[in-house]
C-alpha cells in the first residue's frame, strides 16, 4: 500500500522543517510527499529544495498563481498516486508511526476513509482529542451524529486518510481560494462514504493558535463561511440526499458550525470590534446563512432551549450578544 502525504506550502519556513522531518521519521517507508509551494513569499521554496535533494519521495510542486489551501490540495490529489491520500498542514507534523498504524488497519479492508485522533499542541502544553471508539461504519451521515452526540465531530480533512478511488469517483475537492475549505469536503466525503473505519490512535500534530494563523484574528474572509453553506445546501439537495437535507440535526449542524466558527468565535475575544461588526452584519444578511437559522428556528423536533440563542441571533444580535457574553461570565 502506498501513501500520498499533500503538503501545501505557504509562509512557514518557521515551521516547515518539523512537518517534513516526521514525515521522514516514518517506520512505514512507501510514500509520496507532494510539496505544493502556493507562490510562498518567504523561503519555504529553498526548505522544498533542500528536502527533495536528501529524497526522491520528496516531490516539489509550483504553482504559478495563489490557489489558496483548497486549490493546493486540490492540486495534490490530481497528482497524487498513492492508494490513500494524506493531507497535512505545513506547520503541523505527524507522529512516526502514523503510516504504519494506518497500514495496519487497512491491509485487508478497502476502507473509504479511515479516521484517527489528533493532538492540539499549544505553547505550554497540548491536549488529546477524544478517542473514537474502534469500529466500521457503513453511513457517514449516522457517524457525523454519533460523534456530535459524544462532542467529538470536527469537520477537518487532515483527521482521515482517504482512498484515492472514492476520492476521485465521487469528485470529491476542496472550494478553491475559499476560507473554511474543510467543511464541505468533509461532508460531501462523509456523505458518500459506504464503508469508514475509526480507529483511537492520535496520530496528528496540530499547532494551534500560532502567531499569523488565519484562525486567530477575524477577518472578512470569513463571510466565506456563507459560501460553504451554500456548496454544501447545493449538494444535499439532490433526490438520494433528501433524507439527510430533512434531518433536524443537518440544519443544526449546519447553524452551530457556521455560528461557531465566526460570531460565537469572535464574542469570545477582545478587539477589532468594528471589524466583527461588519463581518456579523453581512453574515445575518445573507441568504444561506439566514435560511439555516430559520430551519432551526421552525423545526418542531428541536426543543426551545436550543432554539433560543438561534432565535435571537436571527431577530434580536443585541440581545442575543448581551446574554452570550453574561452567561460566559457567569460560567467562568
Amino acid at each position: 500500500m502506498k501513501f500520498s502525504i499533500i503538503v501545501p506550502v505557504y509562509n512557514v519556513e518557521a515551521f516547515l522543517p518539523k512537518c517534513l522531518d516526521s514525515i521522514l521519521s516514518q517506520d512505514y517507508d512507501n510514500f509520496e510527499v507532494l510539496l505544493i509551494n502556493d507562490q510562498s513569499p518567504d523561503n519555504s521554496q529553498d526548505i522544498i529544495d533542500q528536502y527533495c535533494k536528501l529524497d526522491h519521495r520528496m516531490i516539489p510542486v509550483n504553482h504559478a498563481t495563489n490557489m489558496g489551501l483548497g486549490g493546493a490540495r486540490n492540486t495534490g490529489i490530481s497528482i497524487s498516486s498513492g492508494d490513500y491520500i494524506i493531507f497535512l498542514d505545513s506547520d503541523d507534523w505527524i507522529s512516526e508511526q502514523t503510516l504504519s498504524v494506518i497500514f495496519k488497519n487497512a491491509t485487508d479492508n478497502n476502507f473509504d476513509i479511515i479516521k484517527f485522533g489528533f493532538i492540539e499542541v499549544y505553547e505550554d502544553y497540548s491536549v488529546e482529542s477524544p478517542a473514537l471508539k474502534k469500529m466500521k461504519h457503513s453511513d457517514g451521515w449516522h457517524l457525523i451524529k454519533e460523534e456530535r452526540q459524544e462532542k467529538i465531530f470536527s469537520p477537518i480533512c487532515w483527521r482521515s486518510a482517504y482512498r484515492k478511488g472514492f476520492v476521485s469517483e465521487n469528485d470529491i475537492e476542496f472550494p478553491e481560494k475559499l476560507h473554511f475549505e474543510d467543511f464541505s469536503f468533509t461532508l460531501k466525503s462523509h456523505f458518500c462514504a459506504k464503508n469508514i473505519l475509526c480507529i483511537p490512535e492520535h496520530l496528528y500534530f496540530y499547532r494551534k493558535d500560532r502567531e499569523g494563523s488565519i484562525m486567530n484574528t477575524p477577518s472578512m474572509r470569513d463571510v466565506d463561511v456563507c459560501a460553504s453553506l451554500k456548496i454544501i445546501s447545493d449538494y444535499v439537495d439532490s433526490e438520494d440526499r433528501q433524507s439527510i437535507r430533512s434531518d433536524s440535526e443537518f440544519n443544526y449542524l449546519m447553524y452551530e458550525w457556521s455560528a461557531g466558527t465566526t460570531i460565537y468565535r469572535y464574542l469570545k475575544y477582545k478587539g477589532n470590534d468594528k471589524l466583527k461588526k461588519k463581518i456579523v452584519s453581512e453574515l445575518r444578511a445573507n441568504k444561506y446563512f439566514r435560511k439555516y437559522l430559520r430551519e432551526v428556528v421552525n423545526d418542531p423536533l428541536i426543543n426551545r432551549s436550543r432554539k433560543l440563542p438561534v432565535y435571537l441571533m436571527l431577530h434580536n444580535y443585541w440581545l442575543f450578544a448581551m446574554l452570550y457574553k453574561m452567561s460566559r461570565r457567569f460560567v467562568t
